[in-house]
């Protein structure tokens, strides 16, 4: 794994674009991207080189790398655009925090929910339900009003939600809820739902899963 901000050699391949031969000889473009930013080209590009059977290399400076992922394009005239994507030691401790945050919301990475007896979930201490939808594939949420319900035998718990983003990419929905609305009802084993009904009136169900309520101990 290459370290943030420590300068390296980055290895490419470049084949013919003609006859898919590898490349022997020639001078080389290279750009330097980072983080998805502008594209630049590499400090050192002058000294990159073919080193043979289409091997090529170029040195990258500390400060190119550092970035959590860096995207490095080999251009020769007579070949094929070569792209290395080179990810960082900081883009995985970054990663790893993220998901050690998104796991202790009240909404897991599975879908699962888990509340708590005495505690409110509101958006403006950051403890709201949030639901997404990453592919953007839900019907357009445009007036639509939003019901989430749980249930376990005779008990129900339920809140209105929000629309947060309608329609495109990263489509969002999320639900408040307080610690009246969920009562004293700390156990496992609830279904949830999450439905949406469209300014067509039709219903479509966002989301569902299983719920959990622990126990408020403070008040036990």
């Amino acid at each position: 794994m290459s370290k943030r901000s420590v300068a390296r050699h980055v290895f490419g391949q470049l084949v013919s674009r003609a006859d898919g031969t590898d490349l022997e000889a020639g001078a080389l473009t290279v750009f330097v991207t980072k983080d998805g930013g502008a594209r630049q080209s590499a400090t050192n590009e002058e000294q990159a080189a073919l080193l043979g059977d289409g091997l090529c290399v170029v040195y990258l400076t500390a400060e190119e790398m550092n970035a959590a992922v860096i995207a490095v394009q080999f251009v020769h005239s007579s070949g094929i655009t070569h792209m290395r994507e080179i990810v960082t030691s900081a883009k995985v401790v970054d990663d790893l925090v993220t998901s050690r945050i998104e796991s202790q919301g009240p909404v897991r990475k599975s879908g699962d929910v888990v509340l708590k007896e005495g505690d409110d979930f509101y958006a403006e201490d950051g403890r709201e339900l949030p639901f997404s939808n990453p592919d953007g594939n839900w019907p357009d949420l445009t007036d639509a009003t939003i019901q989430f319900t749980a249930k376990k035998g005779t008990n129900t718990i339920s809140a209105s939600g929000e629309v947060i983003t309608p329609t495109g990419i990263s489509q969002k929905v999320i639900v408040e809820l307080s610690k009246e609305a969920i009562g004293n009802v700390a156990s496992e084993g609830w279904d949830y739902d999450v439905q949406a009904t469209l300014a067509n009136s039709h219903v479509v169900t966002l989301a569902s899963g299983k719920l959990e309520v622990r126990k408020d101990v403070s008040a036990a």
